[in-house]
């Protein structure tokens, strides 16, 4: 038997809610529950893990915690790193591997016929190739976002204030909390590309022109385990802002210090 929880459709506005409710994984919980009709597992497939809100996936945690008899979980997860960790640590972690260019660029042209060649470039870069990361972030205005990082990043150790504050004031409005969330992540990725290629000693490509070289340049003048540390207190803040509700955009500024202070060096 096999069941797959997604994001339900909003049946007033017809469109897709910003993320799984827990009432869904409270349904998926019954199914696990049941006895399979011939006799053999039940599987429930959630695509995807990182858009379960904190109720569902606290609701998630009490079915890991104590799964039914002959019963498979798989958890679709784009950035598990966001993950609750004790949701984390009771999974196995299954790494799928990208794919090469041109499939990549076949099955997004396919499921999103709007997008332009160029848009899908940066994001095969940004979802190192997996089609479901670039799926998602095109729909939730994920390339926009990560402009407006580049933007703030691109002169560390300096930040336009003005322009972090404005940014900051537009992730902490209500119903905002999706593209907040999404800035760390891209912000945490962009920082772990950044100290995984210089311990490798690879070049560091720019995504977007705008980028005008800067991750070349922070690698040069601060130490891997600097940036490390950042990463680091990134989810940390992101984990707590989700957990204790922390003021978005003090998260922002505090985030962008902490970067400020790594490349100082």
């Amino acid at each position: 038997d096999l069941m797959t929880l997604e994001r339900p459709v909003d049946k007033e506005t017809n469109r897709l809610k910003s993320s799984i409710p827990i009432e869904s994984v409270r349904t998926a919980g019954d199914f696990l529950r049941r006895t399979a009709s011939e006799g053999g597992w039940r599987v429930l497939v959630i695509d995807s893990a990182d858009e379960l809100n904190l109720n569902a996936a606290n609701a998630l945690l009490k079915i890991l915690e104590e799964p039914p008899d002959k019963a498979l979980i798989l958890l679709v997860s784009h950035a598990p790193g966001q993950l609750l960790p004790t949701i984390h640590s009771r999974c196995c972690k299954i790494k799928m591997a990208p794919l090469n260019g041109n499939d990549f660029k076949a099955v997004i042209s396919e499921l999103k016929t709007d997008i332009s060649e160029e848009d899908i470039d940066v994001l095969e870069q940004l979802s190192e190739g997996c089609p479901g990361r670039a799926l998602q972030l095109s729909n939730e205005n994920g390339l926009a976002l990560y402009t407006e990082l580049v933007l703030l990043i691109r002169y560390l150790p300096d930040i336009n204030s003005t322009a972090l504050h404005k940014f900051g004031d537009q992730l902490a409005r209500q119903g905002a909390e999706k593209h907040f969330y999404l800035v760390v992540e891209l912000l945490a990725w962009w920082i772990s590309r950044l100290a995984r290629m210089t311990a490798k000693g690879k070049a560091i490509p720019d995504i977007l022109p705008e980028e005008e070289g800067c991750a070349s340049r922070l690698a040069n003048q601060t130490r891997v385990d600097h940036w490390l540390e950042v990463w680091e207190k990134i989810n940390v803040l992101a984990r707590q802002t989700n957990q204790l509700n922390l003021d978005r955009k003090h998260v922002l500024i505090n985030i962008f210090e902490a970067l400020k202070g790594a490349a100082r060096g």
